[in-house]
């Protein structure tokens, strides 16, 4: 090639570089900063929506809190790598050290419904979160109720830290629920983690959908270590309605393990589609009241 032709040629190719090079660092900034997606092995739930909460109602009367001194398929999961021995004692199952709402009858140790006490409001540092619908005047029920609600969201966290279980209606009577009445029945939930997610104004979303293998065990494993923890601290002496097979069928088998007898027909079984994004759980009337952590207990 003759030497000016060369000279032409190395100068275009030149031009072409600092041309094409902005262009292919925009380019390479937008694969950067649109086109990557959160991979399931991050554990990342999918978000939940949130609608506005329904009217609230009034509220009982209640004594001055004071300190709380005095709740697809069939494969069996394995246990998650946060839990502990499968044995029901390896549990806490004591009550955070938190401020609880009485009502008036609790001082004069009157029985339920005269004496109630409340899931209180969510606070930072409280290991629960409480459910976008429910209202305050739903978060009242049996003393052993709420004594049982609090400890299973404490042992959730210390098992998953930074993780927290959100509570659902306690007492609720009317027209949204005809079995929240007589203080034993309380909803958990596990947003993003259970089968499916309550978006809202009836629709739902399938929570498993399209995630990772990975992603799926590892929400049936925290869920499953929540009904664990729930059963455990109840002594057995619950009803847990859920619907997805797997973790029904690996509940039963760790609750007979355990030697656990429950005075309902079955510890979990399943109800309608509604308690594929939450548990609905049941106690017996006379199930004690837990015991609070003592001081300097983490």
């Amino acid at each position: 090639m003759p030497r000016t032709l060369d000279s032409l040629f190395q100068a275009t190719m030149v031009m072409a570089v600092i041309v094409m090079s902005p262009y292919a660092m925009f380019a390479a900034k937008g694969c950067a900063d649109g086109n990557t997606q959160t991979s399931d092995t991050e554990d990342a739930p999918r978000p939940a929506a949130v609608d506005a909460p329904q009217p609230t109602a009034a509220e009982p009367a209640a004594a001055d809190p004071g300190s709380a001194t005095a709740d697809p398929g069939s494969a069996a999961l394995s246990p998650s790598k946060g839990s502990p021995a499968l044995e029901p004692d390896a549990y806490a199952c004591v009550v955070p050290r938190i401020s609880i709402p009485r009502s008036a009858g609790c001082e004069a140790a009157e029985p339920y419904p005269s004496c109630r006490w409340k899931v209180p409001d969510p606070a930072p540092g409280n290991p629960f979160a409480i459910w976008r619908y429910t209202t305050g005047s739903h978060r009242w029920a049996r003393a052993s109720l709420v004594s049982l609600v609090l400890a299973t969201a404490r042992e959730y966290a210390s098992l998953y830290p930074g993780e927290r279980v959100t509570l659902g209606d306690l007492d609720a009577p009317g027209d949204r629920h005809n079995t929240h009445e007589n203080g034993v029945d309380a909803d958990f939930y596990l947003p993003g983690r259970m089968a499916t997610e309550n978006m809202g104004k009836g629709r739902r979303v399938d929570n498993y959908a399209d995630r990772s293998k990975s992603y799926v065990e590892k929400s049936r494993a925290r869920v499953l270590d929540l009904a664990r923890i729930l059963a455990a601290c109840a002594g057995g002496r619950i009803r847990i309605y859920y619907n997805d097979p797997p973790v029904i069928d690996s509940f039963l088998a760790w609750f007979g393990k355990q030697g656990l007898e429950t005075p309902f027909e079955a510890p979990m079984k399943p109800h309608n589609d509604l308690h594929l994004f939450h548990f609905h759980a049941t106690i017996p009337e006379d199930l004690p009241v837990l015991p609070f952590e003592e001081p300097g207990e983490p």
